[in-house]
């Protein structure tokens, strides 16, 4: 296929950095890698930011930020038209069922294709999806996830299109294989940087990043935490993200009297660099979540463990490269976080066995590869229909 000329349009992007924009910057440099042009669209949300940057060699413009209302969505067109009339694309990418979505569908013409991706987080769903969200997946040329779960709960409303899954191409350092002096030297930076972030050479360390919503897992994990606690004094949980149930999980630490070992210290742009640092990963959720961190954990070698489900029994083989735990299962989680800190000869073969799984199963070509693949089909479709 010849090289593409594509836009990603998304209400945030660097340096925000919540785990859909991550994965989002992740797909703009795979798709780039793959030989493809890509542009990237968001939101200037301050006036000293500049309308132009540049993002690993990736052109990135930044649109006035649009007021609320219900009139946003127009204006949000409008500006994007106006850029459309300056450069033609083959094919749109945006982000959530919000105006980004909306504008795309509304500032293109027949032969340019709109790729619609939505993810855990539902960008523009405020509540519960509708009947406007249907509408806004069926002006697009296809729909996209990440995540079975979001795929499937698309399938259950009515008139909704097929939404297809295509995992995140997770980008490896394969130059780098975990080492406890690069492990040291990034806890020394972190203690260095902030107080809170203060980590001892040899301090028990558990890390976990997802989304702060219902089924998250996060409670059952704090629940767990005095367990930990009693073998592990000294051990601390940094609780990364955010969501609408964080000031429930903040409370829950307050109250367990446990504000002394875990922290909730929001989003990081380097987050492969905390991973490192990390003794372990831990992906607690209840209900199958696209789990983003959990892959970023991997790929960098973090030893994991993760709730099971069929999601990350589809690749995480419990005792060789991660371990599985029951859902909902406060004390076995205690148990093999205890266990994870106890053994420390496994930590590096883990790690190089996870990174090898998730260089086998979420290559950054094979998600390039499956988005142009929508894209041609898109057109044949088009051409087809104009004939």
């Amino acid at each position: 296929m010849r090289p593409q000329d594509l836009l990603i349009v998304t209400r945030r992007f660097w340096p925000h950095c919540g785990l859909t924009d991550m994965a989002l910057a992740d797909l703009a440099q795979n798709l780039k890698d793959a030989g493809h042009r890509v542009t990237v669209a968001t939101i200037k949300w301050s006036r000293d930011w500049s309308d132009h940057i540049r993002f690993h060699d990736i052109p990135v413009i930044r649109f006035t930020r649009p007021l609320t209302g219900p009139w946003s969505s127009f204006r949000y067109a409008r500006s994007l038209a106006k850029h459309l009339a300056l450069k033609n694309y083959d094919g749109l990418i945006a982000s959530g069922l919000g105006d980004e979505a909306i504008a795309a569908s509304r500032s293109t013409d027949d032969m340019t294709a709109v790729v619609v991706r939505i993810d855990d987080a539902l960008e523009g769903v405020a509540g519960q999806l509708h009947r406007k969200h249907v509408e806004t997946c069926l002006s697009a040329d296809a729909v996209v996830t990440n995540s079975l779960a979001v795929a499937r709960r698309m399938a259950g409303l009515e008139q909704m299109p097929s939404v297809a899954v295509i995992p995140d191409g997770i980008r490896i350092r394969t130059n780098q294989f975990p080492s406890n002096a690069n492990r040291l030297g990034i806890r020394a930076a972190l203690s260095f940087a902030h107080p809170v972030l203060k980590i001892e050479p040899d301090q028990p360390l558990a890390v976990s990043c997802v989304r702060m919503s219902v089924g998250c897992g996060l409670s059952e994990l704090v629940q767990s935490w005095p367990q930990v606690l009693a073998r592990f004094p000294a051990a601390r949980l940094w609780l990364m993200g955010d969501g609408p149930q964080a000031g429930a999980i903040w409370q829950q630490i307050i109250r367990l009297d446990l504000a002394h070992s875990v922290i909730m210290p929001g989003f990081f742009d380097e987050l492969e660099d905390l991973l490192i640092a990390a003794d372990m990963y831990v992906h607690p959720c209840q209900e199958i979540q696209s789990g983003e961190g959990l892959l970023r954990a991997m790929a960098v070698g973090t030893p994991v463990i993760a709730t099971a489900d069929d999601w990350t029994a589809s690749f995480l083989n419990s005792g060789n490269n991660g371990l599985l735990v029951p859902a909902g299962d406060s004390a076995c989680l205690a148990d093999s976080m205890i266990r994870r800190l106890t053994d420390h000869d496994d930590r590096l073969k883990i790690g190089i066995r996870a990174m090898k799984t998730i260089a086998n199963l979420f290559r950054p070509t094979d998600q390039a590869d499956k988005y142009l693949e929508l894209f041609a089909s898109s057109t044949r479709e088009t051409i087809a229909a104009a004939k």
